[in-house]
């Protein structure tokens, strides 16, 4: 049980250090239209830093905090796996698409999408080991051609 927790920490921290370049790069792309928007609204500067901060860097922060912060009933293993899929989630703002069309690999650069990827086999198999240890059965693959099978294909 230890070197799960161990495991979804490492990659958690693994999944967080790659998202900072695409906090960076929506801190970068978000300061002038923040700017520019406060301008033609005729609405003071002042706030645009911390709004820009907050647009770059702000799934981070709420990712964190939603492992760190306890909830108010107790803890159980569907209770942390829950805390962990939405720290996940709120890794990457939306949108999350997979299509190959330029708007989305800017959209995939803009949510920070892209920095999941080289750790996706290895989420898989933490989620695998996961619902191993709670029992679940393995998930119905389709085949090429044929029957649907249980595990393997």
């Amino acid at each position: 049980m230890k070197a799960l927790k161990a495991s979804w920490l490492t990659l958690y921290t693994a999944t967080l250090i790659l998202q900072i370049p695409f906090a960076a790069l929506r801190t970068m792309i978000a300061h002038p239209l923040t700017k520019l928007a406060l301008e033609l609204a005729h609405a003071p500067t002042a706030p645009a830093q911390a709004l820009v901060l907050a647009l770059g860097y702000g799934p981070l922060a709420l990712s964190i905090a939603t492992l760190l912060l306890p909830l108010a009933h107790g803890r159980t293993q569907r209770h942390d796996d829950a805390r962990l899929t939405t720290a996940l989630s709120l890794l990457t703002p939306p949108p999350r698409h997979s299509q190959k069309t330029l708007a989305n690999i800017l959209a995939q650069l803009w949510s920070g999408t892209l920095g999941l990827r080289p750790l996706v086999p290895a989420w898989d198999a933490y989620w695998r080991s996961r619902e191993y240890l709670a029992g679940l059965p393995e998930p119905v693959k389709q085949t090429p051609s044929g029957p649907p099978l249980r595990g393997g294909s």
